[in-house]
């Protein structure tokens, strides 16, 4: 994370740079017919998590998959004084009828379990908003692991591939499974 804060001070949009460069080159794909839209999914871990989740609010995939999740870039002691809108809150609206799942360790101080939890609710606010009277949007906790409570074991990877690939090989949602 020293890495993006410097990058923070050199340029304090260098993420939304990153983000609307990332979009434009999944748009080409689509354009091209490399990728299709139908079955397009966004994953990530940690840092990795929040890249995913800004991407999945800007194209409006089919799923999101997203592991200990960073979503609150100033919850991180290396990032506390950045300026820009920095919650994935914030573009939770934009995330329409998306297929959501989250992992997080119950005690997850580096990234923040209840900054996770706030981020999936309002995902779910704004989904239950535009009418969706059953939000197609999973929180699952499981104990913390490694530094910080901030670890992923190899079974919860397993549990995120099995749902990505059940969401983008096959029509309708597959919660819990």
């Amino acid at each position: 994370m020293s890495s993006w804060s410097q990058a923070f001070k050199d340029d304090p949009d260098f993420l939304n740079h990153f983000i609307e460069n990332l979009k434009e080159a999944v748009l080409f794909l689509i354009a091209k017919g490399i990728v299709s839209k139908e079955r397009l999914g966004f994953g990530g871990l940690s840092r990795g998590g929040y890249i995913a989740g800004r991407l999945a609010s800007l194209i409006k995939a089919k799923a999101l998959l997203v592991y200990a999740p960073l979503t609150e870039l100033t919850f991180l002691s290396e990032l506390k004084e950045i300026q820009n809108k920095t919650h994935l809150k914030n573009y939770s609206k934009d995330l329409g009828e998306i297929e959501v799942r989250a992992y997080i360790g119950n005690r997850d101080q580096r990234v923040g379990t209840r900054n996770c939890f706030d981020w999936i609710e309002s995902i779910v606010e704004e989904q239950y908003k535009d009418s969706i009277r059953s939000p197609k949007v999973e929180l699952i906790l499981s104990p913390s692991i490694g530094h910080k409570g901030h670890g992923t074991p190899p079974f919860v990877f397993d549990a995120g591939a099995h749902w990505m690939g059940m969401i983008l090989t096959e029509t309708g949602s597959s919660l819990l499974s």
